[in-house]
């Protein structure tokens, strides 16, 4: 600045101050500093590449391909012109189009390791996750030292969700370059993922020694203090049926990670307008307290209890338990069991009827580390405990396929049925089964974030007043905003003609439920 006090002429270094501005995050400044300069010189070639380069790391993709485009047009056989056009148009979402450029430049120059490494990038950035694979050991097989492309290969094997494969590649590579702080941060991030927050920690605090100042040790310090650091998540979910019913739930949770133990408070407020039976109005509120003690790369005991009481006039107060042991979620297969006394659950409505649920499930999740399908079972048998016990077998089970990463399609089944059928006021059905088939979209365009599943199905019903078996339909979207990390705010809503959240004890063939809720998740740190 002072140098351009003394010299407002000097171009050049009014395109460094620039440059300072754009690494500082000033990016609207720097393009104005570039402008003036190319203003007063317009044949300036440094200014030109300024201004493509400020522009796409504003996220002004068109702008920066225009420039771009300008440069080419002097020196079109300039590969690193090519490759830098490549990344944006990558960064606009225009992958086809970056990847079939990258493809072009690399048959040009087959020896090209820059290129590679480009076209990389731009498939994992796609999901394209196996031809990314294949790109980068192209580019080792030209250079076997090559650095960023031994990292390519450990994030691609993480964003994969092959978690255990890209943590062996992140310390091959800190095995040859111990104070490389981009794989120290990618290891972080894989441990992260695989539920080990407290090794992820170690991992980081080596990075943040290295480079205090790093961009991406400060971005995974901040995820990483939201999954061990305290958490609050209010909620709010209004829910109604068809049959006149109607609930609002207010809930709070919070959680914290203290010395290896994981704390999870629950409490909530519940007020409930049923119709069908007996028009009443009541409301229940419940505290509960789950302790979760980590065994070791991922294992996980918990235990915990709690209470639930109303305010109607036969409402008792229910004691609540919690036993619970669960592997890690990374294995290819992995699975949890847990025995519990609740006095919700998701075939009725039961702590306004003093129904208690003892319940013992196992489920179970197959995830074959690099294949996009995903399969899960979930089986169960229950009492529920009132003035006549009942009891309860359920079966869950779901095979998802994941064409592309927001993608998802796949078959879920799920049945239940009662031994007995009792005059207790929830519903009992003799046998509920419905098939469905779930469509998932999720979106991730940070800050925002989307989730849109639609399950068309058909279910059946056999209970001793009535059978009905009809076309089902699940229907459920959410939307939020993530302000920073660990920290979101959104709108879920939901709509469903099955009968699994139904409140009346007979069913029918019209019955709809619908739901809405707002939601946040909130660290403190």
């Amino acid at each position: 600045a002072r140098l351009l006090e003394l010299d407002p002429d000097n171009l050049e270094g009014r395109l460094h101050q620039a440059s300072a501005l754009a690494w500082a995050g000033r990016h609207g400044e720097a393009i104005a500093a570039v402008s003036e300069v190319r203003d007063r010189d317009p044949a300036n070639r440094e200014a030109l590449l300024a201004l493509a380069r400020f522009n796409s790391w504003a996220g002004r993709y068109d702008e920066s391909l225009r420039y771009y485009d300008a440069l080419l047009a002097d020196a079109p056989d300039d590969p690193e012109l090519r490759r830098a056009r490549a990344a944006v148009l990558g960064w606009a979402g225009r992958h086809d189009e970056a990847a079939d450029a990258l493809r072009e430049l690399a048959a040009r120059d087959p020896s090209d390791v820059e290129t590679r490494l480009a076209l990389a990038r731009v498939l994992a950035w796609e999901g394209r996750y196996r031809q990314a694979e294949t790109a980068f050991r192209a580019a080792l097989e030209l250079d076997p030292d090559n650095l960023e492309a031994r990292r390519g290969l450990a994030r691609v094997a993480g964003w994969s969700g092959q978690l255990r494969e890209g943590e062996r590649r992140w310390r091959d590579v800190l095995t040859a370059y111990p104070d490389d702080v981009d794989a120290l941060v990618g290891l972080a991030a894989n441990l992260r993922w695989q539920g080990r927050p407290r090794a992820a920690v170690g991992v980081l605090d080596r990075a943040e020694a290295l480079a205090p100042d790093h961009a991406d040790v400060e971005t995974q310090r901040l995820w990483l203090d939201a999954a061990v650091g305290p958490r609050l998540a209010p909620s709010f979910l209004y829910e109604s049926d068809s049959d006149g019913n109607r609930a609002e739930t207010v809930r709070l949770e919070g959680a914290w990670l203290v010395g290896g133990v994981g704390l999870q408070l629950t409490a909530d407020a519940r007020w409930f307008d049923e119709e069908t039976v007996v028009g009443r109005e009541s409301s229940t509120r419940s505290a509960d307290l789950a302790l979760g003690l980590g065994l070791g790369r991922g294992w996980t005991l918990t235990g915990g209890g709690g209470v639930r009481t109303g305010d109607g006039d036969t409402q008792e107060t229910l004691g609540l338990w919690r036993l619970g042991l669960a592997s890690p979620a990374y294995l290819p297969v992995s699975g949890s069991l847990v025995a519990r006394r609740s006095a919700f659950d998701y075939t009725a409505l039961l702590a306004q009827r003093n129904v208690a649920v003892e319940e013992l499930a196992l489920s179970l999740a197959v995830r074959p580390e690099g294949s996009r399908v995903t399969a899960g079972v979930r089986g169960g048998a229950a009492r529920f405990e009132a003035a006549e016990d009942n009891r309860r077998w359920l079966l869950d089970a779901h095979v998802t396929y994941r064409p592309l990463p927001p993608l998802s399609v796949g078959v879920r089944a799920r049945a239940f049925g009662f031994s007995e059928d009792v005059d207790e006021g929830y519903w009992d059905p003799s046998l509920y089964r419905v098939i469905e088939a779930p469509v998932a979209l999720s979106l991730d365009g940070s800050p925002l974030f989307a989730r849109l599943e639609v399950a068309p199905g058909y279910q059946a019903i056999e209970h001793a007043a009535v059978d009905v078996d009809n076309a089902a339909l699940r229907a459920a979207a959410r939307v939020g905003i993530r302000l920073a990390p660990g920290r979101q705010v959104g709108l879920s809503a939901s709509l469903a003609n099955s009968g699994l959240q139904r409140v009346s004890p007979v069913p029918d063939s019209d019955y709809e439920y619908r739901a809405i809720s707002v939601f946040i998740d909130w660290s403190l740190r």
